[in-house]
């Protein structure tokens, strides 16, 4: 279990609309490396490794969504990466086998609970 310090914060309004606005492009970030990662043929190819094309484009993305240049570059590999972690999470769970990792119905599913 990962545990970590919280803290409260009071922004300013301007402030929360630059947060939501950091917070919706994750959200789009995340559903459209969901959408690439889906696209990646398995071939023996470990988890990790498919998901790290999706994120080897960031990128090339940078050039054509403008809101990504405002994120940090960081935080946007970690918006891709928290695929691998869902889909290892599912698992340990028992709500998706290895086998259905890359399959649509599964992706269908991560895309409408990550909405």
């Amino acid at each position: 279990m990962h545990y970590a310090d919280s803290y409260r914060l009071h922004p300013t309004e301007a402030q929360q609309e630059t947060l939501d606005s950091y917070r919706d492009t994750c959200r789009y970030l995340y559903n459209h490396a969901l959408n690439q990662f889906e696209k990646i043929p398995d071939s023996g190819r470990a988890l990790n490794q498919r998901v790290r094309l999706v994120c080897d484009q960031l990128p090339n993305l940078k050039d054509w969504w403008n809101d990504l240049t405002d994120l940090d570059s960081t935080v946007a590999q970690a918006a891709v990466m928290r695929i691998e972690d869902t889909l290892t999470t599912q698992t340990k769970r028992g709500q998706c086998r290895e086998s259905q990792l890359g399959g649509t119905q599964q992706i269908q599913e991560l895309h409408i609970r990550a909405v």
